[in-house]
């Protein structure tokens, strides 16, 4: 074990070494948070989206971002987890103290006691409240497996999100 958690602390000082800015993202989806879904879902349900972002170097419009990003969500039909790896692109350049960005995703969900390949679009609007902290707006759409799986169809689900991004490095 404490191999593994050294080699994972050497990656991660090398991806940190290699960025300019190293930031983490907690946001909740709004709609959850605020009225029920129709689908069993009261308020206040937990569906907490997190996101550890590698910002590469500034240039001419903007900055490339990867992150990994890990959702939980308390849903009625059980336990929801999904976990990502994501590429993107920041233009922060636009408007001052706002960024805007779109990236992919692809990855892997967990519900009802199985796991489901997946991928997913983001569009963030971020604005900053200063050097180090920035309030974000998020829409996803996420292809839903699991839904697929238990239901037939395509399921592509939208969800939005609100939250916080504060920087570390």
């Amino acid at each position: 074990m404490k191999t593994k958690l050294l080699i994972i602390a050497l990656m991660l000082f090398q991806i940190t070494q290699a960025q300019e800015v190293l930031s983490i993202g907690v946001y909740q989806d709004l709609r959850l948070a605020v009225s029920d879904d129709n689908h069993g879902n009261d308020s206040f349900t937990t569906d907490v989206l997190i996101r550890l972002k590698m910002q590469g170097n500034q240039e001419k419009y903007g900055y490339m971002i990867v992150y990994p990003e890990f959702e939980l969500a308390n849903l009625s039909g059980g336990k929801y987890k999904r976990y990502s790896a994501n590429v993107g692109y920041v233009f922060n350049k636009w408007f001052k103290n706002f960024e805007y960005s779109g990236s992919l995703g692809f990855g892997m969900l967990q519900r009802w006691n199985a796991s489901y390949l997946t991928w997913g679009l983001s569009g963030d609007i971020a604005y900053m409240l200063n050097k180090n902290v920035k309030l974000a707006v998020v829409g996803q759409v996420i292809k839903r497996s699991d839904l697929e799986h238990r239901y037939g169809g395509e399921h592509l689900k939208f969800s939005g999100f609100v939250g916080i991004e504060i920087n570390l490095l």
